[in-house]
C-alpha cells in the first residue's frame, strides 16, 4: 500500500508543467522550426506602428525688388510728334518661407508591451494586498492598545479599591 501511495505521488508531481519546462519547449521548437515559431509570434503579437509628424516653418527674409516699367501710352493717345512712353518704378516685396515636415515611424513590440502590462497588473495586485495587510496590522495595533488601556485601568481601579 505504501508503494502505491509513493507511486501515485510521483505520477502526480511529475505531470506539473512549470515555466521552466515551457521556456525549454519554446527554445527547442525555435531551434528546430524557427519559421513556425516566428510566424506564431508575429501573428500573436504584431508590431504596432505609430507615425509622429512634426511640421515647422522657417521664415525667410523680406526682399524688396525694384523694377523699372516702360508704359507705352500710344494706344490711348495718338500723338505722332511726342513719344508717349513713360518709365515708372515698381516696387514689390518677396519672402520665401521654408516648410520642413519630419515623419518619424516608431515600431513597438506588442509582446513586450503586453508583458509589461501583466507585470504592472501583478504589481498593482501586490500593492493592494500590502495595503490591506497594513490596514489589518493597524487595526491589530489599535486592539492591543485598547486592551492595554483596559487592563491598566482595571489594575489601577482594583489597587485603588483595595486601599
Amino acid at each position: 500500500m505504501k508503494k502505491i501511495a509513493i507511486l501515485l505521488t510521483i505520477i502526480l508531481f511529475s505531470s506539473c508543467y512549470t515555466v521552466k519546462d515551457a521556456r525549454q519547449d519554446v527554445l527547442k521548437a525555435h531551434a528546430y522550426f524557427p519559421i513556425t515559431t516566428s510566424g506564431f509570434c508575429a501573428t500573436t503579437f504584431p508590431s504596432k506602428d505609430s507615425i509622429i509628424e512634426n511640421t515647422r516653418i522657417i521664415q525667410g527674409k523680406d526682399r524688396v525688388i525694384t523694377k523699372e516699367v516702360l508704359i507705352d501710352c500710344d494706344s490711348v493717345v495718338k500723338d505722332t510728334i511726342n513719344s508717349n512712353k513713360v518709365v515708372t518704378k515698381w516696387k514689390y516685396s518677396v519672402r520665401t518661407d521654408t516648410v520642413v515636415v519630419n515623419k518619424e515611424i516608431y515600431k513597438e513590440n506588442t509582446a513586450k508591451l503586453q508583458l509589461e502590462q501583466i507585470k504592472y497588473s501583478e504589481l498593482q495586485q501586490k500593492l493592494q494586498d500590502r495595503q490591506i495587510q497594513l490596514e489589518k496590522t493597524k487595526e491589530g495595533k489599535n486592539i492591543y492598545m485598547w486592551l492595554f488601556i483596559i487592563v491598566t485601568a482595571s489594575t489601577i481601579f482594583i489597587l485603588w479599591i483595595k486601599r
